[in-house]
Parts: structure tokens; C-alpha cells; sequence
């Protein structure tokens, strides 16, 4: 294709589209082509249209990537459809060079311009080497000085793959908390990993667990964690649950543990339920734990 053609090609596909013609796969060949042949002015033609944008981003990055990078830093260039300007970028240099998109990224973790495409370096890695070779490659990312949030894209990207893999039955755990584990004191640890976290030591050793808590720095992921651990642990055995509360009195989380114990009791044992209720310092906490749940079938309201 000639760089004098594309426009008119561009208007063809235009109004096709208005006839609800789309052609999307022979669209998106069209601008990726339109990127290699002319990117500088397809960028502008195209940046009114996301599937425009993206391929010719695409074709543009493998062609010239030192031009499509330079345009999508200039801030100048204000594209509506940044986001897909972005991964075209990442998705045309990933094609030829691997390693250079890699690169860019973590050069670029910082800057607003790149923010929608930090999850594309984990899901790239994950093509590369599988998913336990992604999240060796990424347990060595954690230690370098890069920005927490592209570590937390990363881990995030990882740990969805892992649930996917297992929603397949492909993998003996649900979501595996190998992977949170290592990272647990990291300050970006989200708090869907404390959950993960949580639940696996409520089903193997919550004693223990309860020790590890202190051990996750980040704040919501602690919170979550907690949260996750004594709720297992109530609905797997709340009787050693009630000992290790006999044992604990004064230990800081004595009131959220008492609070899950009550919740799974209070229509069973109404009687420990109560005496247990009674010894939660926290007023609000204490109210809500005896409130009756409705979709409990031994709650009886006597």
C-alpha cells in the first residue's frame, strides 16, 4: 500500500462502517499497514478512531519504534485514545524485539502516558515462559528499584492468570499462594493477595497465620488478610478457634476473632455465643456480631 492511498482506503472503511460493515480483522491489517508505510501522519489521521489508533500504533512501532515512541511521550500529542496509542506502541515493538518493549516499560513505569499497558509486560512473559517461568521472572522484577505500581500490575496479572489456569483444572489450588507469600512484606501487596493469603493459612495452620499477619506491611492487605484467616478458620473449626481465643485474651485481633466465632455460633450454641459476644471490647463490633443472619437457618431470634 502507498502512503497517498491509505486515506482513501480509510474513507472506504468509514463508510462501510456506516452501513454496519465493519471488517474488523481486515480493518485492523489496514491500519497496521498504514503505520508501517507513513506513521507520523496515520497517528493523525487516525487518532479520532480507537481501532485506528491501536493498529497504526502497532504497525508504526515495528517500523520505526524510536518515531512512535517519541510521539506517544510528546505531550503535545494529545491522542483521546491514549490507552490503545499505548499498547499498539508496546504490542508492535513486543513483535520485533522482545527485549526493547520490556525495556521500555520499565524505563517508562512512572509515567502517566504508559499507566494502561504496565499488566502487558507480565502477560508478554507469561507467552514467553509459562506461568511459573513469569512468576520466577517477576520474583527477580520485585527486588529492582522500579515503581511499586508496576509491580502491582504485574502481580496482579500473574495471579489472575493462576485463577484461570485453575478454573480449567489445571491447577490444584485455587489461586496459589506461593506467589503472595514471597511478597507478603512488599509495601504494593494488594488486597486480593491478603485474602488469598488469609484463606490458605485458616486451611492449613491459623495459628501460625495469625503470626505471618504482622509479617504484611501493606495496611489493606493485612486488613484483608486477617479478615480472610479468621473467617476460614471459624467456618473450618471454631472449636480450636475458641481455644486459641481462652489462650489470647489481651492478643490485639481478640475482638475480630471473637466477632467470626460468634457469627458461626450464634444459632448453634446461642448460650457460648453470647458469653463470647460479652467480652468484645469494641461496642460496634460487639452489636454487629449478635445481629442475626437471615440466611441462617439455626437463627431463631429467641
Amino acid at each position: 500500500m502507498r502512503p497517498e492511498d491509505a486515506e482513501a482506503m480509510q474513507e472506504l472503511f468509514y463508510s462501510l462502517h456506516k452501513e454496519g460493515r465493519w471488517f474488523d480483522p481486515e480493518f485492523l491489517a489496514f491500519a497496521i499497514q498504514w503505520g508501517r508505510v507513513d506513521g507520523a501522519h496515520a497517528v493523525l489521521m487516525g487518532s479520532d478512531q480507537q481501532s485506528d489508533i491501536y493498529g497504526v500504533m502497532v504497525g508504526w512501532a515495528q517500523e520505526d519504534a524510536a518515531g512512535a515512541t517519541a510521539w506517544l511521550m510528546n505531550p503535545q500529542n494529545f491522542a483521546v485514545y491514549l490507552p490503545s496509542a499505548a499498547s499498539g506502541l508496546f504490542q508492535g515493538i513486543a513483535a520485533v524485539d522482545p527485549g526493547a518493549a520490556e525495556a521500555l516499560v520499565i524505563a517508562n513505569a512512572g509515567n502517566p502516558r504508559f499507566e494502561s499497558i504496565l499488566y502487558s509486560l507480565a502477560q508478554m512473559k507469561i507467552s514467553q515462559m509459562g506461568l511459573a517461568g513469569a512468576e520466577a521472572w517477576f520474583d527477580q522484577l520485585a527486588q529492582k528499584p522500579v515503581p511499586d505500581a508496576l509491580k502491582l500490575k504485574s502481580f496482579e496479572t500473574l495471579q489472575e492468570a493462576r485463577w484461570r489456569q485453575h478454573k480449567l483444572g489445571l491447577l490444584d489450588t485455587p489461586a496459589g499462594a506461593s506467589l503472595p507469600e514471597r511478597h507478603m512484606a512488599a509495601p504494593w501487596l494488594p488486597e486480593s493477595a491478603g485474602e488469598i493469603l488469609g484463606w490458605d493459612w485458616s486451611q492449613e495452620n491459623p495459628e501460625a497465620g495469625i503470626v505471618k499477619i504482622d509479617r504484611i506491611t501493606s495496611p489493606k492487605a493485612q486488613k484483608s488478610a486477617t479478615e480472610s484467616l479468621l473467617s476460614g478458620w471459624a467456618d473450618n473449626d471454631f472449636g480450636s478457634l475458641s481455644l486459641w481465643l481462652k489462650g489470647n485474651r489481651e492478643h490485639p485481633i481478640f475482638d475480630q476473632a471473637a466477632y467470626h466465632l460468634v457469627r458461626k455460633i450464634q444459632g448453634m450454641e446461642p448460650v457460648a455465643a453470647k458469653e463470647w459476644a460479652d467480652q468484645i471490647k469494641d461496642a460496634d463490633l460487639r452489636e454487629r456480631a449478635t445481629e442475626l443472619d437471615p440466611l441462617d437457618p439455626f437463627a431463631t431470634g429467641e
